[in-house]
């Protein structure tokens, strides 16, 4: 006898169903942290780039906004993969599909640090071996790239969910978890003020994802004045959080503090969310928009210091707009080659791999407990 797993709904059997709004909308998530630090964030001060393309005050000083948006579309889209999942199948589902695409642009990013030997961006052997974890701090040394903090939190976040699977309380109590969350990210943010409750709870930022969990709350079973309530409160509170944000990057980096802008900002990026959401499967789709989709996580992944290194190699010879937008074009390129030639193919591998094991794994079981007639 054996036994059938079915760890993903991504698997080759059962295709994944995808809305073509949030894949574009990944996409120009990404694109929006991209030009934020290319043109903005790499220059201030001096600290990456010699030049800022832009100057502060300007919109492009609240790109950084499309973090947030990344996080709406994974409280929706991870409450949708977590749809008929027990809490072990999702938890292996999500590292699959995190892993592949990470352990090549850490790799890439600690190829390219060698090769370019700037002391701004130093690694070694055990500098990459201790980020291919995700958890780098953790065994002493720094993020190989500024945005890995933002994955860590997606895997506190998907830890919370397996939590909540396995506790049987997803998806029956979904307004309440929300509701819980909101109240500890208040009590922490404007009480409390605990590093390890907003690390562990995620409170500088959790609100963003619960604004996702209710938006796919409210599309996966309809309007209701819970959901509707609940999602009101949270986009109020995000727009507090959003100035709280604002009000901590401008204390780190130097610039004036501003209440209008990253309030407009937020607004934006939830009403995009809320657009390609409600837009459903009437926008384009097809292996276009897979692509576009896909090549957005190995882009946000290897684009900024490697995307540093490459403008202060180019911009000698052709200049400083010119060497942003090559960057771009060769980030773009990159990444679309490593989603379709790397992290396909390996994801593929490593599912097989799981689904063999954990068949083999049972059908040992079973020989085990099987009584002789």
């Amino acid at each position: 006898m054996t036994i059938r797993y079915d760890i993903d709904s991504n698997s080759q059997s059962k295709p994944a169903p995808r809305l073509p709004g949030l894949d574009i909308l990944r996409l120009g998530a990404a694109l929006l942290v991209v030009v934020y630090h290319y043109a903005f964030r790499g220059g201030l001060n001096g600290e990456f780039l010699n030049f800022s393309l832009v100057q502060p005050g300007s919109w492009v000083q609240y790109f950084y906004f499309g973090v947030q948006l990344f996080f709406i579309i994974s409280g929706f889209v991870i409450l949708w993969s977590a749809e008929n999942k027990n809490w072990l199948d999702f938890g292996i589902a999500r590292v699959l599909r995190l892993w592949p695409a990470y352990l090549i642009c850490v790799s890439i990013t600690a190829a390219v640090f060698a090769w370019a030997g700037n002391p701004l961006f130093e690694t070694s052997i055990w500098h990459w071996l201790a980020n291919l974890t995700f958890f780098a701090p953790a065994f002493g040394q720094s993020f190989m790239d500024g945005v890995y903090w933002t994955i860590v939190l997606e895997l506190i976040f998907y830890f919370w969910i397996m939590a909540a699977l396995w506790t049987k309380l997803l998806p029956r109590f979904t307004h309440e978890l929300c509701l819980g969350w909101m109240i500890l990210i208040a009590a922490n943010e404007f009480w409390l003020q605990s590093g390890i409750f907003e690390k562990l709870l995620i409170t500088r930022y959790g609100i963003w994802f619960i604004i996702g969990i209710l938006m796919y709350s409210m599309w996966s079973r309809g309007k209701s004045a819970t959901t509707g309530l609940l999602l009101t409160t949270a986009i109020a509170m995000s727009m507090i959080m959003a100035v709280v944000e604002h009000i901590g990057a401008a204390a780190d980096y130097g610039y004036a503090v501003e209440y209008l802008r990253p309030l407009i900002a937020n607004c934006v990026v939830i009403g995009l969310a809320g657009a390609a959401i409600a837009l459903g499967k009437r926008l384009p789709g097809g292996k276009l928009a897979y692509v576009l989709g896909g090549l957005t996580y190995p882009l946000y992944l290897i684009h900024q210091n490697v995307g540093y290194i490459m403008i202060k190699e180019l911009r000698q010879s052709i200049g400083d707009v010119p060497a942003v937008v090559a960057t771009v074009a060769v980030m773009l390129i990159v990444s679309s080659l490593i989603f379709l030639f790397w992290e396909r193919p390996l994801g593929r591998l490593l599912k097989r791999l799981v689904t063999n094991v954990r068949i083999y794994s049972g059908n040992i079981q079973l020989l085990g407990i099987r009584k002789p007639a």
